[in-house]
């Protein structure tokens, strides 16, 4: 399915109607949109060195390299069982706890625009919150530094990450009615290169058979996407952007020492409930 592939931009302050439009089930014109310097540059060399002293202690942090080689802290839904997932939020809630406790009071208070999201969303009666299990949530966010991973040009291999929630809906776990995602991503440093490439397919089912991503959404040949429009987006240190992560994705290879950045999923699981994830 394509959209109309629009990017949209904003200078330190967020339009909750252009994300809230980003969200909407039913609208596909916006691919991404990008809060450029969001987060000051104080606040994003405090979380980058609590990263590295973690990654320290814990010799590479908690997410093992079988699909994406990256030093990370914090739970990952991919290829996991819910409980497993869970199990990993319990496990690696204090680090992201540590990690908060790294920015300033009035940043913390307000963290991905945590409490600001759910006051604008429960002015349109719609409900802002962790993704819960059997009364258990999820962290407020996975923290990573992403290294390049192959010969052809990339940190990150194209995907999607629609196709992951299957694992989701086997447990019956509330993230798995979600139909639209957006991953939510805030830049806390980059060197040269590390662009985010967008392109404009929303792969149906038949293709993620044929492929055989329909349970993980990672990766596709590149060879699929030579004929089809896509958009390269420079990312900045201080940037916080959403995209339509059901489109395939991509950042390309880092001609530098690191691209590090924290993030979470989000969307619609009910008409009036929005939920992220991670």
């Amino acid at each position: 399915m394509k959209t109309k592939f629009i990017v949209k931009e904003d200078f330190n302050r967020i339009n909750f109607e252009t994300l809230f439009e980003l969200l909407n089930p039913q609208n596909n014109n916006i691919c991404a949109y990008i809060i450029r310097d969001y987060f000051n540059k104080e606040e994003c060399l405090s979380l980058k060195n609590e990263f590295f002293k973690i990654i320290k202690q814990t010799n590479g942090g908690n997410r093992s390299n079988d699909f994406v080689p990256v030093y990370q802290v914090g739970s990952t839904q991919f290829k996991k069982s819910t409980l497993d997932y869970f199990d990993e939020c319990k496990n690696t809630k204090q680090m992201i706890d540590e990690l908060i406790e790294s920015v300033s009071a009035d940043v913390k208070e307000d963290f991905l625009l945590e409490k600001s999201l759910k006051y604008e969303f429960g002015k349109m009666n719609i409900s802002f919150s962790p993704s819960s299990y059997n009364s258990a949530y999820v962290n407020q966010f996975t923290i990573r530094q992403w290294t390049n991973c192959n010969d052809i040009g990339f940190a990150l291999l194209p995907h999607e990450d629609l196709s992951q929630l299957n694992m989701a809906k086997l447990d019956d776990y509330e993230i798995g009615n979600v139909n639209k995602v957006i991953a939510c991503n805030l830049c806390l440093s980059n060197s040269k290169g590390g662009e985010l490439l967008i392109w404009n397919i929303d792969p149906d089912i038949k293709i993620k058979k044929e492929l055989g991503v329909e349970d993980s959404g990672y990766p596709y040949p590149i060879e699929l996407l030579n004929d089809i429009e896509h958009t390269s987006i420079t990312i900045n240190t201080g940037d916080l952007y959403f995209i339509n992560a059901n489109l395939i994705h991509a950042v390309k290879e880092i001609q530098g020492n690191e691209r590090i950045s924290l993030g979470r999923f989000m969307g619609f699981c009910s008409e009036e409930k929005i939920v992220y994830w991670t």
